[in-house]
């Protein structure tokens, strides 16, 4: 399964590519029956999910992209403005040994 992050309406989104194109995440979990708890999915919470989960996903992922039912569900990732892959880390660890000039 290949994640990206992708921006619609001013909102990061996370999406699973399929061929050449993007299923949103929020619609393959509905598809999937999995319940995130939340009104948002970011990539963090599907790469959380356990094996059986991620297949779970994974399969319907490619029905909706096969259904094709709408241009919200399933886009071509080239009309698409990229984001972080994990927009959301837990946490970020620096160090001022992390750059050169330190």
């Amino acid at each position: 399964m290949r994640l990206i992050t992708y921006e619609l309406d001013n909102k990061w989104r996370a999406g699973i590519i399929v061929d050449d194109d993007i299923v949103d995440a929020s619609i393959a979990a509905t598809a999937a029956n999995i319940d995130f708890d939340s009104e948002w999915i970011s990539n963090r919470q599907i790469i959380q999910l356990n094996e059986k989960q991620q297949s779970k996903f994974e399969r319907a992922a490619l029905d909706v992209a096969d259904a094709r039912n709408s241009d919200l569900d399933v886009f071509p990732i080239e009309t698409a403005r990229l984001g972080p892959p994990i927009p959301d880390p837990d946490k970020i660890i620096c160090l001022g040994l992390n750059y050169k000039s330190h």
